[in-house]
């Protein structure tokens, strides 16, 4: 700008003196988290609503975008969560806005042809036409046995994955009498 007399070079020599060098928020890896805390606790204070706890996997959800907008887009995100979550006392995933939580998924492991081979299978099995509640339950229990093989073992990649907390999760392999996680 000062090449282009935009600007007045001795006014840009006066605030040239210190340069702070202040990386874009997805170079700054686990600085994130307190980011996170620092502004859902301002937010709270602001919006006059009770202090929320925040789930390690909002932390890995959140630390995985790539935050084209730094600390604008994660305070609009932030502020959106908070709203979300209503009375919920602690952030997780689903409190995100959906393009956050779906960043990192890999989507190629249910083609459209695999889903559809998968309903024709639940919908003949036996050859009769099962009741509802019985071909939720089943595409329910395929969903979870893809879900563990997906996130090979690991509990946080598969609530991460799900965008259910781990005790959900826990409940639905109970449900299903599907085996549990190791100690991770």
């Amino acid at each position: 700008m000062v090449k282009n007399n935009q600007f007045r070079e001795d006014l840009f020599y006066r605030i040239h003196a210190m340069r702070i060098n202040l990386p874009p928020l997805r170079e700054r890896g686990t600085d994130i988290d307190e980011i996170i805390i620092k502004k859902i606790h301002e937010l709270s204070v602001y919006y006059k609503v009770r202090a929320k706890g925040i789930s390690s996997e909002f932390f890995e959800t959140l630390r995985q975008n790539p935050w084209p907008g730094n600390i604008r887009q994660l305070i609009n995100v932030l502020e959106y969560a908070l709203a979300s979550a209503g009375s919920d006392p602690t952030l997780v995933p689903k409190h995100l806005p959906p393009e956050y939580r779906l960043v990192g998924i890999d989507f190629d492991m249910a083609e459209e042809n695999d889903t559809t081979r998968m309903i024709d299978e639940v919908l003949t099995f036996n050859g009769d036409f099962p009741r509802l509640n019985v071909f939720r339950q089943t595409l329910e229990k395929i969903y979870l046995e893809r879900l563990l093989k997906k996130a090979d073992g690991n509990r946080k990649t598969a609530s991460s994955l799900s965008g259910i907390s781990q005790s959900q999760l826990y409940t639905l392999l109970g449900k299903y009498n599907l085996p549990g996680f190791g100690s991770q």
